[in-house]
């Protein structure tokens, strides 16, 4: 009777313990529940985790960060066992929760971390709350790691979408990183920016280098809250390479995201020390040193001029003035070319006494001031050099500091590796290289210049690639243009935290053969055209170099002047197409004179008395032009090949 009393009266106090307890839980626990880009349980509006720097408007509805791939949750107190919680948040996914049973008591401490997929933290959080058994929606306030969100978003650039996309990357892949209210960078607009670093990476060589880590330092550009930052830091590459842009670039929180923007200028300016040996032009070798200057206005806005002043240069500056050719480019002019002028880089290397370089102090600021066609200044904008150019004499009197550039074979016996034909326009050109030993090169690449002109009559062709620094042999392929007359190839090494950069420049020669070049047809005196008077070379025909020597043939009336004279057209193919009604029939054109002396024109044939490789023209636009000496006839051949 007393035991079964006693039985009942402890069946009493724990059915009434129990009855104070949550159905969800067990004896001793809570049910806690911890969400994210989501009101929690019970609809609780205001007990959810919330992410720092949401606007009103994330913070109503809840949204997850993009760049959050892992959340990891950690409870602990003296009196019980850590509890580790971790949740995978999968692309697109924007919210997330975890409801878990916490032992009771007070003082339990909810520590939450959020990170990326290459281990940046760019939030944690942490609160403390007693537990009763009752079930609980625990919020943590998320701070953010300004630093470490940057870091995170630029991975989820880099990595997570132009390395993942590859040669597919399209504008839309790149869309969500920039502002809404990007407004302009450097003349472009929002969609041509995007358009730009498209391009930029999907047709570069960046990809092939494999980006390994990334550090990234943000600093906001006023003291108000929630201001945009500047950004800068480095991406390093699988090759030991690094970079970034070398004035870093704007972000801005748009929607709990940092996004980049624009930094409101108008034009786009480069500034950095520069050293440069050109080999194989008039004499064995050549090097100078300076400064390399370059103003371009993207989003033609109207920009014709600049003048840069700061240390070492001019008291008034130099001036850089639009180039006819290139509208969107402002160049150095003739006051400021060296004497004897450069091979290559004329127009955008400032050539520098060693003395002056010397003088030039870490940190120097340089001033650009941008005008008009009215000559109103536009904007004004500052760059600073880390520090100065290499001397002359530290880059010659010590091996190594140049990048090795070598293996470029003549393309037959008539060539010596410097002439246009060696350079294998149209074709491959195979060479080798190494990165300076004097210095660590944080980058390497390569390129291959030649002038000349396309369908529209603009000069200009340039292929790049961006080279491992471990590469030592290189193949760069390149297209066949209308007609080209001279080029480089140069490699490049860069010393990124001090921003200069040393090159080698192989120089392939515009037409080195005895025949001169003239612009004027001298014993013209009608435009009487004998049309089809050449019959070779015909449309269709290659002048191959290294092949026996071409035939110019021609018949008509042009077989009963007394002589002729042939010429190769070395100028803009456009200038053909309208010749005019008296004397030379077209003034102005380049030609190069193809016949030492007058030919019979009854011989109605002519060999080409030198290799066409040493003609230093390549391109399928090339043309022919017989022409009596009477001055009464003349005949243009149809557009024909010269090339490897």
């Amino acid at each position: 009777m007393g035991n079964r009393f006693i039985f009942s009266t402890l069946l009493f106090f724990i059915l009434m313990a129990c009855a104070g307890c949550s159905g969800s839980g067990t004896a001793g626990t809570s049910k806690v529940t911890v969400s994210f880009g989501q009101a929690a349980a019970k609809g609780s509006a205001t007990a959810k985790t919330v992410f720092a720097g949401m606007t009103a408007a994330a913070t109503s509805t809840g949204i997850l960060p993009s760049i959050v791939k892992k959340i990891t949750i950690t409870v602990t107190a003296p009196d019980m066992t850590d509890i580790v919680r971790v949740i995978t948040v999968a692309p697109g996914q924007t919210s997330a929760s975890d409801s878990f049973a916490v032992p009771n008591g007070s003082g339990r401490v909810f520590k939450v971390i959020a990170q990326d997929n290459y281990n940046n933290t760019p939030y944690t959080g942490s609160t403390t709350v007693d537990l009763n058994g009752t079930d609980t929606a625990v919020p943590v306030t998320m701070q953010e790691d300004v630093n470490q969100a940057v870091t995170a978003k630029l991975y989820q650039y880099f990595k997570d979408t132009i390395e993942a996309k590859g040669t597919a990357l399209t504008a839309a892949d790149l869309a969500p990183f920039y502002a809404t209210s990007f407004g302009i960078h450097d003349g472009l607009s929002r969609t041509a920016a995007i358009d730009f670093d498209v391009k930029d990476y999907k047709f570069g060589d960046i990809l092939t280098k494999g980006m390994v880590s990334l550090t990234a330092s943000a600093k906001p550009l006023s003291a108000t809250v929630g201001s945009p930052v500047k950004v800068t830091g480095k991406g390093f590459f699988k090759d030991g390479s690094y970079g970034f842009p070398d004035d870093g670039f704007i972000m801005i929180k748009e929607n709990g995201e940092w996004k980049i923007t624009g930094n409101n200028f108008l034009a786009a300016i480069e500034l950095r020390g520069i050293t440069s040996q050109w080999l194989g032009g008039p004499t064995a070798l050549r090097v100078e040193s300076g400064l390399l200057v370059r103003v371009e206005d993207r989003g033609n806005a109207g920009l014709t001029s600049a003048v840069v002043t700061g240390p070492g240069l001019p008291t008034g500056g130099i001036v850089l003035a639009k180039d006819p050719l290139f509208p969107q480019k402002m160049q150095l002019g003739n006051a400021y070319f060296p004497t004897p002028p450069l091979s290559t880089m004329q127009w955008e290397m400032y050539v520098m006494a060693d003395a002056s370089l010397a003088g030039i102090a870490d940190n120097s600021v340089y001033t650009f001031t941008i005008y008009d066609s009215n000559n109103v200044v536009v904007e004004t904008r500052t760059s600073t050099l880390p520090r100065r150019p290499w001397l002359r004499s530290e880059a010659t009197s010590t091996s190594g500091y140049f990048p090795a550039l070598a293996g470029i074979s003549p393309i037959s016996a008539a060539t010596n590796g410097h002439f246009l034909a060696d350079a294998r326009i149209g074709s491959t050109l195979a060479y080798n290289v190494s990165t300076p030993t004097a210095f660590q090169s944080s980058w390497f690449d390569t390129s291959l210049n030649y002038y000349g002109w396309d369908t529209l009559g603009k000069a200009g062709y340039y292929f790049q690639r961006d080279l491992l620094l471990t590469d030592t042999s290189v193949s760069l392929s390149s297209t066949l243009p209308v007609l080209a007359l001279g080029g480089s190839l140069s490699v490049t090494a860069e010393d990124f935290d001090n921003r200069r950069q040393i090159q080698s420049i192989w120089l392939f020669n515009g037409p080195v053969s005895a025949a001169p070049m003239s612009s004027v047809i001298s014993f013209m005196t009608t435009t009487a055209q004998v049309t089809g008077g050449v019959t070779s070379p015909a449309a269709g025909d290659i002048w191959k170099f290294g092949a026996a020597s071409p035939v110019v043939t021609w018949g008509g009336s042009l077989l009963f002047a007394s002589g002729v004279e042939i010429f190769l057209l070395a100028d803009d193919p456009q200038k053909l197409t309208a010749p005019i009604t008296s004397g030379d029939p077209f003034p102005g054109s380049i030609w190069i004179k193809l016949t030492p002396t007058v030919v019979p024109a009854s011989t109605g044939s002519f060999t080409l008395p030198v290799a066409v490789e040493t003609l230093g023209i390549v391109g399928n636009g090339c043309r022919i032009m017989v022409v009596s000496t009477t001055g009464d006839t003349w005949a243009l051949s149809a557009p024909f090949t010269i090339s490897p």
